[in-house]
């Protein structure tokens, strides 16, 4: 397998948070994570190449800067982008 390069928009409003994710190549369990309280309402799944997928974070409070604290893993990259 080849390593994913995984890329990120976020868009955030509130207490909630738009993740959209997209790779070059199959990312195999991707798992997101983030120092804050809340629920990510689809995680530990695969990323296909060239679609995009859209996952929201809900958190308890207001998170800042959301997109340096939020991290990334997946089977093959297990270093935290």
């Amino acid at each position: 397998m080849k390593k994913p390069n995984i890329q990120t928009e976020i868009v955030s409003y509130g207490k909630t948070h738009r993740i959209e994710l997209s790779t070059d190549y199959l990312a195999k369990n991707v798992y997101l994570n983030i120092d804050a309280e809340g629920r990510f309402s689809k995680n530990f799944f695969d990323l296909l190449p060239n679609r995009t997928t859209t996952v929201y974070f809900k958190a308890k409070e207001e998170i800042s800067n959301f997109k340096e604290r939020l991290k990334i893993k997946t089977l093959i990259n297990d270093d935290e982008k």
